[in-house]
């Protein structure tokens, strides 16, 4: 894989991630909302590099919510995983369920749960998966993006078959893994 795909496949999980939160519908109340601090941040990442068996470590920075996204506005910190399936998949994780299901399991450990708040942000289709969990007035959206590498969607996906990141080889797959975290 050369210099320019892996930075072609890191440009296109980005941008379909970006795109994924515009798509989410609105709720008609509006929530301000204001990122965890730095040491609450740092303590979910901790908890999400010991319990969640994939290879990239999760960065952390800052970003706000795009306008009328699920009904919040301000910012959130936000926990980045990414990578193909080289990287994500082990002998643990063998898919985007798997992925999503290790997360939640992480934070559910830790007495986070999915309450009324957070229910607004349930999502899926189309190789994205969201959801989110709180811990008293803390709220976790979790957003999972997985599709073939943009260099062999076209050629090797088994095109209408719901099952077609499965058939790829790991080195095919991308994964997109944000977890933003705020208070509301």
């Amino acid at each position: 894989m050369g210099i320019w795909s892996v930075a072609g496949l890191f440009a296109g999980v980005f941008l379909a991630g970006w795109l994924a939160y515009e798509e989410c519908p609105a709720q008609a109340d509006s929530h301000e909302t204001h990122p965890l601090t730095r040491n609450e941040c740092a303590a979910v990442r901790e908890m999400l590099e010991e319990g969640v068996p994939i290879g990239p470590g999760w960065r952390m920075f800052e970003s706000a919510f795009e306008p009328g996204a699920q009904g919040v506005s301000g910012r959130f910190c936000r926990l980045l995983a990414v990578g193909t399936g080289e990287h994500m998949e082990g002998m643990k994780v063998r898919s985007a369920a798997d992925i999503a299901d290790y997360v939640a399991g992480t934070l559910r450990k830790a007495d986070w749960a999915e309450g009324s708040f957070a229910r607004r942000f349930r999502a899926e289709g189309q190789g994205r998966r969201v959801f989110a969990l709180e811990k008293g007035r803390a709220v976790c959206r979790v957003t999972l993006l997985s599709h073939p590498v943009r260099a062999v969607a076209g050629q090797d996906a088994k095109k209408g078959d719901k099952n077609a990141p499965a058939a790829l080889a790991p080195h095919q797959r991308a994964y997109w893994v944000g977890v933003d975290c705020f208070k509301h």
